[in-house]
């Protein structure tokens, strides 16, 4: 798991790398009791050369409990290229927490 302990993590699928144009399934896992089961999760990447900003995941909703986590959102997203990006992930529009990932 990628993120900040006790805060908020980032999960792949079993592939190796994260590749760019390839679609991929990914967990996100939260942890906080004011974190509620169905509340909205967006995530917005931004790649880190260009600044670019990306609609990631508009309106997952939060699933509960999952892994010793609070709350989790199994997701699908796609990175349009490669470069180091930081996802940032809002529940009901506010700002929870930010993760590094790199894309190949």
């Amino acid at each position: 798991m990628i993120g900040e302990p006790q805060l908020v993590g980032f999960t792949q699928s079993k592939e190796e790398k994260i590749i760019a144009s390839k679609p991929g399934k990914y967990g996100r896992r939260f942890w906080g009791e004011f974190i509620k089961t169905g509340d909205k999760l967006s995530v917005k990447g931004t790649h880190q050369l260009t600044h670019k900003e990306f609609e990631l995941v508009t309106d997952a909703k939060l699933l509960g409990p999952n892994s010793g986590a609070d709350n989790h959102a199994p997701i699908n997203m796609t990175f349009p290229k490669s470069c180091m990006w930081k996802l940032d992930a809002y529940i009901d529009g506010k700002l929870f927490g930010s993760i590094y990932v790199k894309v190949g």
